[in-house]
């Protein structure tokens, strides 16, 4: 399809590893790890035989929307897999393939935390809570993905509870990771 990021090749294999849950991506501006996770479900979804459902979220839907939702676009247009039809504006669901990606914010917790899903992505996922990744989790049949700045205190729930399960897959980037 598409040449990837260095930081994509690390989620690819760590997911077909089989040994991990949760893939926690950390980095500063610029790292790639946007541009990576989305090359990576649209690989996923590529290969998708049955139905599935993924779930995109950040904190508030305005900011999924200007932000995840525009660059998922743009990179599904320059992979050249992007069909205008698959995209439904009102609802905020892109359909590929097998795959419907389903962009909402946790402001809306019975949109987002009321079905089931086969993964979940939640960006910038220092901003939301413990039981939005709780919830989510509880009804996602597959993987789940964070990612964030580095400006994390040691007490924040991610670190406390996510980085040291055996089923997370730590993975740092920086600025070099980007090409």
């Amino acid at each position: 399809m598409y040449t990837g990021t260095v930081v994509y090749a690390k989620q690819s294999i760590a997911y077909r590893s089989g040994k991990y849950r949760v893939f926690n991506h950390e980095g500063g501006a610029r790292s790639s790890k946007t541009t990576s996770i989305i090359q990576f479900l649209i690989e996923w979804a590529h290969f998708q035989s049955e139905r599935k459902r993924i779930i995109i979220c950040r904190k508030k839907n305005t900011w999924t929307r200007a932000t995840v939702l525009y660059d998922f676009i743009n990179i599904m247009e320059k992979s050249g897999v992007y069909n205008l039809s698959d995209y439904n504006k009102s609802t905020g669901i892109i359909t590929y393939k097998n795959v419907e990606f389903w962009f909402g914010g946790l402001d809306d917790p019975q949109r987002l935390h009321g079905f089931t899903s086969d993964g979940v992505w939640i960006n910038e996922a220092n901003e939301a809570t413990k039981d939005d990744f709780d919830q989510l989790e509880m009804r996602c049949s597959g993987f789940m993905i964070l990612d964030y700045n580095p400006n994390m205190d040691d007490d924040h729930w991610i670190v406390k509870s996510v980085i040291s399960r055996p089923d997370c897959k730590y993975i740092h980037s920086t600025v070099l990771h980007n090409p």
